[in-house]
């Protein structure tokens, strides 16, 4: 309500103003007839100003926003991946039964282009998910993700990341596996048919998980060169990680 008194209140004073402006002009030149030529000329040119603003200076705006949005979104998943998303994999993919061929897949080094990256999402997303987790494995996975439970409800609950579907798609699988492994009194006794259940949780989450780090990937190839030489030395995928430059 305020703010909409406010912008009445705006108006009236403009519109005051305009008219105290052609009274003054009118009894210092006298020329009522130039008054209304230059009022039929301002509104004339009303509708192409209104064309100019709507259509090019939103659409300027709207690039802007847009931009803003994306560099949240990459913000708050590097920040996942540097929190919680980098261990996660390296804690799942040892259960993965082909770790070779993502291992293979994943293989990013200096020389990868948009094509490469592009290419191997599409190999990724197509891959059939498989593991080999037990129940031992599960229970460290469960206290794993009980540990930064808060971290992941705060991604879901950012403004910032719902517009991007899949991201929102893999935080939701990560914290369905976390809810479903932290339900269970003790995950290390569930029978074969619950275990098989939580498997598949863990390979959905597993699967998104991938896509979405090789998406991150390509963003730091692209913006930050200095940060992507970084993820490249602490590659989850590989079995062993070298940061020290030598």
């Amino acid at each position: 309500m305020n703010k909409i008194r406010w912008k009445a209140q705006y108006t009236i004073v403009l519109l005051f103003v305009s008219i105290v402006l052609y009274v003054i002009h009118f009894f210092i030149f006298n020329e009522p007839r130039f008054i209304f030529k230059l009022l039929i000329n301002n509104l004339a040119f009303t509708p192409i100003s209104v064309l100019f603003l709507t259509l090019f200076i939103n659409q300027v705006l709207e690039m802007r926003t847009k931009q803003e949005r994306t560099q949240k979104t990459y913000l708050a998943l590097g920040t996942f991946f540097h929190e919680i998303g980098n261990e996660l994999l390296r804690k799942i993919v040892i259960f993965d039964i082909s770790r070779g061929e993502i291992q293979e897949l994943v293989a990013i080094d200096d020389s990868w282009d948009k094509n490469n990256f592009a290419s191997v999402k599409k190999n990724i997303s197509l891959r059939k998910v498989c593991l080999a987790c037990s129940r031992n494995n599960l229970g460290e996975l469960r206290d794993f993700l009980n540990d930064h439970r808060d971290h992941i409800i705060g991604m879901l609950a950012n403004p910032a990341l719902k517009e991007h579907e899949a991201l929102t798609d893999m935080l939701w699988s990560v914290y369905h596996f976390s809810m479903e492994l932290t339900a269970r009194d003790a995950v290390e006794t569930s029978p074969d048919e619950d275990l098989e259940h939580l498997r598949g949780d863990a390979e959905r989450a597993y699967g998104l998980l991938c896509i979405e780090w090789l998406e991150y990937m390509k963003h730091l190839k692209e913006e930050y060169p200095y940060l992507y030489s970084f993820a490249l030395r602490t590659n989850p995928f590989k079995e062993h990680n070298q940061v020290e430059f030598r």
